[in-house]
């Protein structure tokens, strides 16, 4: 005699389904941001990657007079060809979001972006930008967040997923347009560390932010920073034997 096969009820299959769709609901959002924070971090190296090639080849060459851009990082264009294989083995062309990098390289190109003096840029200035997940400026942080008087005005925290669409800006190795932990995640607001080229070796350098003082006041406070908080360009850097000596911010 054959045994008879129970199968599942209808209430049963009922929970199943009810319980995939909470674990879903709960798992989905974090794992979509886990992809587009793996995204944006990714994006910051490969333009911290490409911002120091450009002081590379500023360091090599003075300025960057006889290589002028501003705009999309382009294939086989004579940025790339200038910059690959000496500089760096492959040029980055496109974000994680298949979105093109935007290079500006030297004064007209780096002066339109933000609200620094003109007297404060020169022709060995460069910036890297990424537009962010959607692939346009902002909305709400871009280029033009960033102020020397207020230099903490582009830090932007990252808390849901309209955050990835917000820009990331590196000024001449430094991060003026990002998250607030930028290259180093967790330190907020601690260190934001930064590569920099010392006698033809990297090494890195933190910025902080330290506590407020009068309203207005700008907080940032680098061995590479001025007191209005623009990054010093590196010919700007002094240096004795392989020692940095640190600007005397004590007065400040």
């Amino acid at each position: 005699m054959l045994k008879k096969m129970r199968g599942f009820t209808l209430i049963e299959l009922l929970i199943v389904v009810a319980i995939i769709g909470i674990l879903a609901a709960l798992l989905i959002p974090n794992a979509l941001e886990a992809i587009q924070k793996a995204k944006q971090k990714s994006a910051m190296k490969e333009i911290t990657t490409i911002a120091t090639a450009c002081a590379d080849y500023m360091t090599d060459h003075g300025d960057f007079t006889a290589l002028p851009w501003n705009g999309a990082i382009q294939a086989n264009s004579t940025l790339t060809q200038a910059i690959s294989s000496f500089y760096i083995k492959v040029m980055p062309v496109n974000d994680p979001w298949n979105n093109p990098y935007n290079a500006y390289l030297g004064e007209s190109a780096v002066e339109g972006l933000w609200g620094a003096l003109a007297d404060e840029i020169g022709e060995d200035d460069f910036a890297i930008e990424s537009f962010g997940r959607d692939g346009s400026a902002g909305p709400t942080y871009q280029a033009s967040s960033y102020s020397t008087d207020s230099p903490e005005a582009g830090r932007y925290n990252v808390s849901k997923m309209s955050d990835f669409n917000e820009d990331l800006v590196n000024w001449n190795g430094n991060w003026v347009v990002g998250p607030p932990w930028c290259s180093s995640p967790g330190a907020d607001p601690g260190p934001d560390i930064t590569w920099v080229i010392l006698r033809g070796r990297r090494v890195r350098r933190p910025f902080f932010l330290a506590p407020p003082a009068a309203p207005g006041s700008p907080r940032l406070r680098s061995a590479f920073s001025r007191g209005g908080g623009r990054p010093f360009r590196p010919r700007e850097r002094e240096e004795t034997g392989n020692q940095w000596e640190p600007p005397d911010f004590s007065a400040a």
